[in-house]
């Protein structure tokens, strides 16, 4: 719902990536931290920006 209501909010594009993810659901994870990394480099935090594309990056290679 937080995302239909703000659709730049980028914690609630992590928060449901890392759920997504838990609940083994790769694919659809995949896609809100991809989101969630084009909102962070966009807010300027290129720290977060850079974490996020590491754990997917991670992901990607199966790690």
């Amino acid at each position: 719902m937080t995302i239909q209501l703000n659709p730049q909010n980028v914690k609630a594009y992590s928060v449901r990536g890392i759920a997504r993810l838990e609940a083994g659901y790769l694919p659809v994870a995949l896609v809100d931290l991809q989101k969630a990394a084009a909102l962070y480099r966009a807010e300027d935090n290129q720290v977060t920006h850079q974490n996020i594309l590491n754990i997917i990056q991670s992901l990607q290679a199966g790690k």
